[in-house]
């Protein structure tokens, strides 16, 4: 499916874009999202399983480690558009960062994939649920579900997400009484402020973190921002952030959208669980 967002965009561009399209998809043959998933667990030698959750399958690795609370961890929005003009075919992510902080954790951890991202041959897939309603109720029901699953074993999870996850993040903790702390990497928790920021579309069939009641205070918030991150600034998440008890927005300094938190989450985490001082203040 074609779709112009660009409105200056004319007909005699058309052979310029589909050979732009024809290059990408030419790198790109051979590396499905599944591979890529698989590669990913390989390399930090995680166990991978599909779970069923309410309405969709999720890909997901797992972790083995010390303690009675699962570390959650949710990856971003991945590639949902080609050149911010056509909807992909398969949002998932060539990069993916959570995984590699995964790695990193002593904690028993979950990478939960969302709906339809890592190829799970999801016959109740389509584009809308990684565009329009991308954020939406049957997509955090159906995270819920797939982690409750999990839950067996431990007393409380922590929820963590990059960019996308960290919204989703939010939404799942609405759903849930057993989350311990939030915490957020470059988290977009005001879609409305992101859309009109970047002159997105609106994800009409999605929530909005930004209109949720307080959460519980005994949830500690934890919302880290980039210094660099050009896509998800503070500016546009301090509202939200404002609203919720127990919350604190932190400015990470030398680190942008993606690159570079593997090298400071060993430190964060050891900060949060009072293993060492605090690596930085709260705004």
């Amino acid at each position: 499916m074609v779709k112009f967002n660009n409105p200056t965009f004319q007909p005699t561009q058309h052979i310029l874009a589909w050979l732009v399209l024809f290059i990408i998809a030419s790198i790109n043959f051979g590396c499905s999202s599944t591979s890529i998933f698989l590669k990913q667990a390989e390399q930090f030698s995680f166990a991978t399983e599909i779970v069923q959750g309410c309405d969709f399958q999720h890909a997901v690795m797992r972790k083995p480690g010390k303690g009675n609370t699962l570390h959650v961890y949710i990856e971003g929005d991945g590639s949902p558009w080609i050149m911010e003009r056509w909807i992909a075919t398969d949002p998932t992510p060539v990069k993916m960062i959570m995984p590699t902080l995964m790695a990193l954790d002593p904690a028993p951890a979950l990478f939960l994939g969302r709906p339809c991202y890592f190829q799970t041959d999801d016959t109740q897939c389509n584009e809308r649920w990684w565009t329009s309603a991308r954020y939406g109720e049957k997509i955090t029901e159906s995270l819920n579900c797939a982690l409750n699953g999990s839950m067996e074993q431990f007393e409380s999870v922590w929820l963590i997400g990059h960019s996308g996850g960290g919204a989703l993040a939010m939404l799942m903790a609405a759903q849930r009484d057993d989350v311990k702390k939030i915490i957020t990497l470059a988290g977009n928790l005001d879609i409305e402020a992101w859309t009109k920021a970047h002159k997105y579309s609106p994800l009409s069939e999605s929530h909005n973190p930004a209109n949720l009641a307080a959460l519980p205070s005994y949830i500690e918030q934890l919302h880290f921002i980039a210094a660099q991150d050009d896509r998800i600034t503070a500016n546009m998440i301090k509202v939200t952030i404002k609203k919720q008890p127990g919350s604190r927005l932190i400015v990470m300094d030398d680190l942008d959208h993606s690159c570079c938190w593997e090298q400071v989450w060993t430190d964060i985490l050891k900060s949060i669980n009072g293993a060492q001082p605090s690596i930085t203040k709260p705004i």
